[in-house]
């Protein structure tokens, strides 16, 4: 059963009391995460990134040498392009929905981005990046460039301090935030709805995560010398193959992004990718598992 948003986070506000909160705004909740909730996921994701540049002789991610040598490695690229190893990336959406739901977060959620963005973002942006009207730079909402209107937006800080590049958040109340729910066009011509408002005083750090509405207006503000790595993905408050169109394969925020979430605890791409056609199979959904296939194959290409 559907959701709508203010029953989310209604929800939300009542049940969700961390033991070190981030944030206490209307759409946007957080908190510092304990060293075991945390040493798990950072170990992931290092091995990701060392994974991807140097395959044969990967560095230890389990170490502070290992994690600084792969940090290093990044900050002399100018644009890094992370292999996204499908069985780790499995083993990561399983962290972050045990994470979530031990969290009561996932409470009316139906859909779970998979596999989750994984990135290193470097001082500067790439040569002619900022120009463009889509540039997670300009302060935005995933929606307005077609991406569904029914998210949850995740964020957790794996490499972060006060010289890396910060993801700026908005407050808004209500009314804000069904004024941006209306708007539909690039990120530059929604600027007018978001220019004013201001943004929530935090400093970045490694371990902190952070969830908001998609309404939530947020951007990317880089600083140097730091290099930031993170997480973010995306849930949703209804069906993820409620439609079943050209948005599955619009790219960038593509709605093929989103599975159910990871409920049979997955720990390899093809457990996942099974489990996913046996609930498509079950619930009838045989068109949800014709476009299921054609994503599993593309992303197997890549």
């Amino acid at each position: 059963m559907n959701i709508d948003r203010e029953t989310y986070w209604s929800g939300i506000r009542k049940h969700y009391r961390p033991k070190q909160p981030l944030f206490l705004n209307d759409y946007i909740r957080g908190e510092i995460l304990s060293e075991d909730d945390f040493a798990p996921i950072r170990e992931l994701v290092y091995r990701l990134f060392a994974k991807t540049l140097d395959p044969e002789h990967p560095n230890d991610s389990n170490t502070d040498k290992g994690r600084n040598r792969t940090l290093t490695q990044l900050s002399e690229t100018v644009r890094f392009v992370l292999h996204r190893d499908l069985d780790l990336m499995t083993e990561l959406d399983l962290l972050m929905y045990k994470l979530l739901d031990r969290r009561g977060l996932l409470t009316g959620i139906e859909g779970f981005q998979f596999p989750m963005n994984v990135r290193a973002v470097h001082p500067l942006p790439p040569d002619g990046y900022v120009e463009g009207a889509h540039a997670t730079d300009h302060r935005h909402c995933d929606p307005w460039v077609g991406a569904p209107d029914d998210m949850i937006n995740c964020f957790l800080y794996v490499q972060a301090d006060k010289d890396t590049s910060i993801l700026n958040l908005y407050d808004v109340k209500r009314e804000q935030i069904e004024a941006c729910s209306r708007f539909r066009g690039s990120y530059l011509e929604g600027a007018h709805l978001v220019n004013s408002l201001y943004a929530v005083p935090y400093t970045p750090a490694a371990g902190q995560f952070i969830i908001f509405d998609t309404f939530v207006p947020h951007n990317t503000v880089r600083r140097q010398p730091g290099m930031r790595l993170s997480i973010d993905f995306r849930m949703r408050r209804t069906n993820p193959y409620g439609v079943l169109d050209e948005r599955w394969d619009a790219g960038s925020g593509g709605w093929d992004y989103y599975w159910y979430p990871n409920t049979g605890r997955a720990k390899s791409f093809e457990e996942r990718t099974r489990d996913e056609y046996a609930r498509l199979r079950k619930v009838g959904n045989l068109s949800g598992l014709e476009f299921r296939e054609k994503n599993v194959a593309k992303l197997q290409a890549q």
